[in-house]
């Protein structure tokens, strides 16, 4: 079951949604009825900040004042068992393996801009949360289906 914090998201801060988050995925994974969760979990993604893997592209980049323009941000696609192509996106910086880290930029965006991705980009089959942990979960387009693993991102159990 959700707890009290998660009823009022709005006053949540980021890393409270995020911690929250993450302590249902575990849960998730130890429960029968996995329903309730699986709402808490979606509700919660959709007001956080999460991680993209990147790599950043300035070759073409223009300065406009403070900002830059026209930098091309390549995001990492990762497969599933299925060979599905889906684009990682990871809760926290403790959820990153090491020596993925170290290929790419790690940006911290909204979820919506993820979601976002996956619905423009064709390459894109879904999302997957914490690729490279246990309590990994995947969000399949066009449907947006929900799934969560406790084994590793080769073998998700799909709901």
């Amino acid at each position: 079951m959700a707890s009290r914090r998660s009823e009022n998201i709005s006053e949540m801060s980021n890393f409270e949604i995020i911690k929250e988050m993450e302590e249902l995925l575990k849960k998730y994974n130890r429960k029968t009825d996995k329903a309730i969760y699986k709402k808490s979990i979606v509700k919660l993604l959709q007001s956080a900040e999460v991680i993209l893997a990147a790599d950043v592209d300035f070759k073409k980049a223009q300065s406009d004042g403070e900002f830059l323009e026209k930098v091309i941000l390549k995001t990492d696609v990762v497969k599933d068992s299925e060979r599905k192509r889906m684009l990682p996106i990871f809760t926290s910086f403790d959820q990153i393996p090491d020596d993925y880290a170290e290929h790419f930029s790690l940006i911290r965006v909204q979820s919506r801009v993820c979601y976002n991705l996956m619905n423009e980009r064709d390459d894109i089959d879904g999302l997957v949360i914490n690729p490279f942990t246990k309590s990994m979960s995947e969000f399949r387009s066009p449907t947006q289906r929900i799934a969560y693993s406790s084994n590793s991102f080769k073998s998700p159990l799909l709901l």
